[in-house]
């Protein structure tokens, strides 16, 4: 799923850390996370935010 070269290790790196900090439950939340655009949203965002909230209900 998220693989690619060492530079997109880094992208990546830093968008989960942003989505860590920001915990988005919609689309346009996710939208507002840093590095994430139309295509991340389209690709991965139900998948992320389908994650977020499994896990915010748990906590």
């Amino acid at each position: 799923m998220l693989s690619g070269t060492g530079s997109d290790y880094g992208t990546w790196k830093s968008i989960l850390s942003d989505m860590a900090r920001r915990k988005p439950l919609n689309p346009e939340d996710f939208l507002k996370v840093n590095g994430v655009g139309d295509k991340k949203h389209e690709e991965y965002g139900a998948l992320f935010l389908a994650a977020i909230k499994e896990y915010s209900r748990g906590t």
